[in-house]
């Protein structure tokens, strides 16, 4: 590990050991990993669900249905907003982290955004 850490310092890592900062952080266990897949894809699921039936309500004319389909289906998308996207987002940060590229925001890219 120490050398691993020398190695980091002095330059001579591969982009396939992670950097110091994140040997220190314990891996998610597999419980949670399984769990956030799982939940991940019955919020997708029910989001889609909810969208398709939304859709023959209306063309039924059931508009209470649809209401109720629409509404469950806004409910899924806030939920994937607040328990899938961050871990998502996390995950690529340290990613993106790891391969040590040279990204950054220029001028043009900042009047751009």
């Amino acid at each position: 590990m120490k050398r691993e850490i020398e190695d980091h310092r002095a330059g001579k890592t591969s982009s396939l050991i992670p950097p110091p900062s994140s040997l220190s952080t314990p891996p998610p266990s597999t419980l949670s990993k399984w769990r956030n897949a799982i939940l991940a894809t019955l919020l997708v699921l029910t989001g889609l669900a909810a969208a398709f039936i939304t859709v023959f309500a209306r063309y039924t004319d059931n508009y209470t249905l649809a209401e109720v389909a629409a509404t469950l289906s806004l409910v899924s998308a806030a939920l994937m907003l607040i328990f899938i996207v961050p871990p998502l987002a996390r995950s690529a940060r340290l990613e993106v982290k790891g391969l040590d590229l040279p990204v950054g925001v220029t001028g043009g890219g900042g009047v751009f955004c």
